[in-house]
């Protein structure tokens, strides 16, 4: 039988939870610093580690800037702030005599059908 027992809200809250080592650690504690780093990558490399680095950085509270070159990816800590960038937002569509468009192809009215 499965054995179990309740525990409160502040032994809850007083649980460190489990944080998952990834490569990218290292790199970006020395970029936290204000080294600016080189990495060299191919081709095929580059956008995964664009995307890596920059998903795991925007999880620490930053953004990095990112330039191309011979063979290699620089990178450092962005001067703009994290917050400065608007969210991505769906913009809304515009309303025609109170109703709302939908997607698709517009109906056809009675006068275009004749």
């Amino acid at each position: 039988m499965l054995q179990w027992e309740k525990i409160d809200a502040e032994e809850w809250n007083s649980i460190v939870p489990p944080k998952k080592a990834t490569k990218w650690d290292a790199l970006l504690a020395e970029i936290e610093k204000g080294s600016i780093i080189k990495v060299p990558v191919d081709a095929s490399e580059k956008r995964g580690y664009r995307i890596g680095i920059a998903r795991a950085a925007k999880s620490r509270g930053y953004k990095v800037e990112f330039r191309e070159y011979n063979g290699f990816l620089a990178l450092r800590v962005s001067t703009a702030a994290l917050a400065d960038t608007p969210a991505q937002t769906t913009k809304a569509l515009p309303v025609e005599s109170g109703k709302v468009k939908g997607r698709g192809r517009p109906r056809k009215t009675e006068a275009q059908e004749k």
